[in-house]
């Protein structure tokens, strides 16, 4: 025990620097990240020295200036995907912390009004919005009403498990204050959520693509399984959706759950908009399409073209598009089936 307090404050669940903190930070700042992932970890309070010292401006200062982002990223995957991220992104926003890790590009390249009447640009929202989020996806799927478990193992597995998940899950919790945000990145006009978490903290495409897909299939999810309780939801738009969505629905379904609870706070609501999501994912299930993201045309582009008398080209895509609306309406429908309405229905109204 070289300092002589190590084995007391592993006793007591204190995390602090081996020497004085403020030279630990200045010599190592990224030494700040890992103080916050092991109290995270641990679930352990940070010593009020080393509190003080995560607050001073320059080491904030030099945490920005002197870390490498893809550092930064591996400390914040660690706190994502360990045992307390809410509380992980609690002492992120206790110290102040948010902007330095989700860091945003210059305001020179934030999207304006001249890209178009979607992409002004505004102030991301409060910070603590992903606390908040953070906290509704673990009572969604920790909670004793958990709605991951009405989820079938299949469909999580696709995403690497319950575990790749709640990871997930995490980053798009901590990210949604800039939901709604955009930036150029080239010549075109992305999601600020992409950016950061591809340049900011320099995680993985999917990371990004997962994240901003979590953000925008939210309002669509949260109108459908409202449906599907009013029991107006049929089963084309809701294999449409999930083909949509693809195979991240399970995930995307409890994002927008938590985004639900942000207006409810009670245990009431809470058994209501989770009882309501699982009738979406019931409702899914029963009608064959947890995996209707990788459902084939029954009839391909080349043989609906054959029976058309056209040639393969874009207008091809609308057929596509048809034949599959027909699938969806006829789950029970056979090849012959579909070759019949593609003469009949689509080729009379391709002569109109």
């Amino acid at each position: 025990d070289f300092t002589g307090r190590g084995l007391a404050d592993l006793r007591d669940g204190i995390v602090r620097t081996p020497l004085e903190p403020f030279k630990t930070f200045t010599d190592d700042p990224l030494r700040v990240l890992r103080v916050l992932r092991f109290a995270s970890r641990f679930d352990y309070a940070i010593d009020e020295e080393t509190a003080e010292a995560i607050m001073r401006p320059e080491i904030k200062c030099d945490l920005d200036a002197k870390i490498s982002r893809e550092r930064v990223g591996v400390e914040l995957e660690k706190m994502a995907a360990g045992p307390h991220p809410l509380l992980s992104i609690q002492l992120i926003l206790r110290f102040g912390l948010y902007a330095s890790i989700f860091r945003t590009p210059p305001r020179s390249e934030w999207a304006s009004l001249e890209d178009g009447p979607q992409a002004a640009a505004t102030e991301p929202r409060d910070f603590a919005v992903a606390e908040a989020l953070a906290r509704n996806v673990l009572e969604l799927v920790d909670g004793a009403a958990s709605l991951l478990h009405s989820i079938p193992q299949e469909c999580l597995a696709i995403g690497g498990g319950e575990v790749a998940m709640r990871r997930s899950l995490m980053l798009a919790a901590f990210l949604y204050p800039h939901h709604g945000l955009l930036v150029r990145d080239k010549k075109k006009v992305v999601p600020m959520s992409y950016i950061v978490i591809r340049d900011g903290v320099k995680l993985s495409h999917l990371d990004a693509e997962t994240t901003v897909g979590l953000h925008q299939f939210a309002a669509s999810l949260a109108s459908a399984a409202s449906d599907c309780v009013a029991g107006s939801l049929d089963r084309r738009t809701l294999g449409l959706q999930i083909r949509s969505i693809g195979s991240r629905w399970p995930q995307s379904v409890v994002f927008a759950a938590a985004l639900e609870l942000l207006s409810e706070k009670s245990a009431t609501a809470l058994a209501a908009v989770t009882e309501k999501y699982k009738a979406y994912v019931g409702r899914v299930v029963a009608e064959g399409l947890a995996e209707a993201y990788a459902m084939k045309h029954i009839v391909d582009g080349k043989t609906a073209a054959k029976i058309l008398g056209i040639k393969p080209g874009p207008a091809l895509k609308g057929v596509l598009d048809r034949v599959m609306d027909w699938q969806l309406d006829h789950p029970l429908g056979s090849r012959g089936e579909c070759e019949a309405f593609i003469k009949e229905a689509i080729g009379a109204d391709m002569q109109r």
